[in-house]
């Protein structure tokens, strides 16, 4: 928090790079945003969709915005990083996106979602293979969830062909999950896209803001701090000797 406070609020309008060009977006309900190319990027095409105002990273009553710029934007995942899951800038509210099919767990459950037109999603109960692993857990007006049993446990995906029900049960289920301090958002990722003619979400619940390696010193230590990206099997390592040493069990321990 301390460090947060001693420096500009980089996404802001008037600390940007001089060369930084932006494109408008309205959101619901008089919110506005700027669409910025990620001075850092980390994907082809990534963007940050940042608030007009200084505001601090919170979803209430935003997702449907995300929902929104996911159906403009077309081709691209917009992701939402929590204020404690991975957002370099907690202070001032911001979404980011990048073209679709550059990270494993979108992909994969993209596929998955393509595959069940036509099933009856009340009988789903995933499949040892795991050829199918979303289980049908509810639903709200033309809103499904599932839980994606696969990767790590705390994984939930929606689909709706409206975004005022997908937003019904995604703060449904945010209402069900533990907060860490009162006044304050679960910690979780936020994937969100278009496809088929329905909105797809995918939220990664977490415990975490970062893992024990990032904490530890001398050879066990990793500079990785997972944000979405992360989360969803894009692995993002800061310094070369962390991405040599990478092997498949100290990720799993990551995770």
């Amino acid at each position: 928090a301390g460090a947060v406070r001693a420096r500009k609020c980089f996404p802001g309008r008037g600390n940007r790079p001089g060369q930084q060009i932006s494109m408008k977006f309205e959101g619901r309900k008089s919110k506005k945003y700027d669409i910025l190319v990620n001075p850092y990027p980390i994907f082809a095409s990534h963007l940050v969709i940042a608030s007009d105002r200084h505001v601090d990273q919170n979803i209430w009553k935003r997702y449907v915005d995300m929902l929104d710029l996911a159906r403009a934007l077309g081709g691209f995942t917009v992701f939402y990083n929590g204020p404690r899951c991975g957002a370099s800038a907690p202070d001032h509210f911001h979404f980011q996106a990048a073209s679709r099919g550059q990270m494993p767990l979108e992909c994969d459950i993209d596929a998955v979602l393509d595959s069940l037109h036509g099933t009856a999603v009340q009988d789903m109960h995933g499949t040892p293979d795991g050829s199918c692993p979303l289980v049908y857990l509810t639903a709200v007006q033309d809103a499904e969830l599932f839980h994606y049993r696969k990767f790590n446990r705390g994984i939930f995906v929606m689909r709706a062909a409206t975004s005022k029900s997908a937003a019904k049960m995604f703060y449904r289920l945010l209402d069900c999950a533990p907060v860490q301090e009162e006044g304050h958002e679960p910690m979780f990722n936020l994937l969100s896209w278009y496809s088929q003619g329905e909105f797809r979400s995918v939220v990664i619940f977490r415990k975490s803001h970062r893992p024990h390696h990032y904490f530890s010193t001398g050879e066990g230590h990793l500079m990785i701090s997972p944000g979405c990206a992360d989360m969803a099997g894009v692995v993002v390592t800061p310094l070369e000797e962390d991405f040599r040493k990478m092997t498949p069990a100290l990720l799993e321990e990551v995770y």
